[in-house]
């Protein structure tokens, strides 16, 4: 769920994009050849792995898909209850996702490692995502007070989602502090997979104080770090926040419109449908505000129409703008 590393044999190394697509044709071929024998445990366990693997690429309606059809193979347990619901919640399944994250604290026999997976999930997706910032910081250092040290990757996540959560509420001496460690962090444990988020938070942080240039140059530094080490993830967020940085220069919005789109294609493919509707709505505000012809404030009203859907969908007003 947080860990690339895991999903990979020991002998790969560093985690990579292609060694994890890889692992994911291999698992779902392994899983059609199952299927076609009635296997039951050889094919939950490779179908658990469809769905984590989908899940740390981004490929939100298959990893809901694959993981509640791993749990009809195998019985309920505490961790994929954890992974649904992180899965649900990223696909936008608020209610669904929550109820799983209940289930799972009511139960006695829940380990630390479980408990720590459920209250981070929580607090960076469910908590986040609807706004309830207090509940979603709470959770989340819950679950680095749980965590141990064999689990630096999620170690990584919580870090960078509390650093957002301090970016959301516009408290940048506490954004810049936490992001410094975290960068300190990523370097010390060579977690280059989560090194785009920090710098698209970083970005996102240099855009709420203005420095343009820095926005600029951080950007595209995440950019380059996405490669094939890198969480495909952090492009519509790198894209969108390089957009708005460019669109503050009348002779650069060629290249914002072009990062705005390049933004809405990495989020249509891997993204959670939140991050979806921002970037729909980044388009279309672009469009609205920085276009006259017909057939393009058209366009940017299609984009805004398609956000708004979505952000009712998931029970969500309009979100904000803050940071990117």
């Amino acid at each position: 769920m947080f860990d690339p590393s895991a999903l990979l044999d020991e002998s790969a190394g560093l985690p990579t994009t292609t060694a994890l697509l890889s692992q994911l044709a291999s698992a779902e071929a392994q899983a059609e050849a199952l299927r076609s024998m009635g296997s039951g445990a050889e094919l939950g366990a490779a179908v658990v792995l469809i769905g984590r693997l989908r899940s740390v690429l981004g490929e939100v309606e298959g990893a809901v898909d694959a993981l509640q059809e791993a749990e009809m193979l195998l019985g309920p347990s505490n961790l994929l209850d954890t992974e649904i619901g992180f899965a649900l919640c990223y696909a936008g399944y608020y209610t669904r996702g929550k109820f799983r994250f209940d289930q799972l604290r009511q139960r006695e026999d829940v380990d630390p490692l479980a408990q720590a997976l459920c209250a981070l999930s929580l607090g960076m997706r469910y908590y986040k995502d609807l706004r309830r910032y207090d509940d979603a910081q709470r959770e989340i250092e819950q679950a680095r007070h749980l965590l141990g040290s064999d689990q630096p990757y999620a170690e990584a996540a919580a870090r960078l989602a509390l650093a957002e959560l301090f970016i959301l509420c516009e408290d940048r001496g506490a954004a810049a502090d936490a992001l410094r460690s975290t960068g300190e962090f990523l370097d010390e444990a060579y977690l280059f997979w989560y090194r785009p988020e920090w710098f698209a938070l970083q970005a996102r942080l240099a855009l709420l104080e203005k420095d343009i240039p820095r926005v600029l140059k951080l950007t595209r530094q995440g950019l380059g770090a996405v490669g094939d080490l890198g969480d495909l993830r952090a492009l519509p967020a790198l894209y969108r926040t390089l957009a708005f940085a460019l669109e503050t220069n009348i002779e650069q919005m060629d290249d914002a419109r072009d990062a705005h789109l390049r933004a809405l294609s990495a989020a249509r493919q891997r993204a959670s449908r939140l991050e979806l509707a921002q970037t729909l709505e980044a388009l279309g505000q672009h469009y609205k505000r920085f276009y006259r012809r017909t057939t393009q404030r058209a366009r940017g009203a299609g984009m805004l129409f398609e956000a708004n859907h979505i952000y009712r969908d998931l029970g969500i007003a309009t979100a904000p703008r803050a940071g990117g």
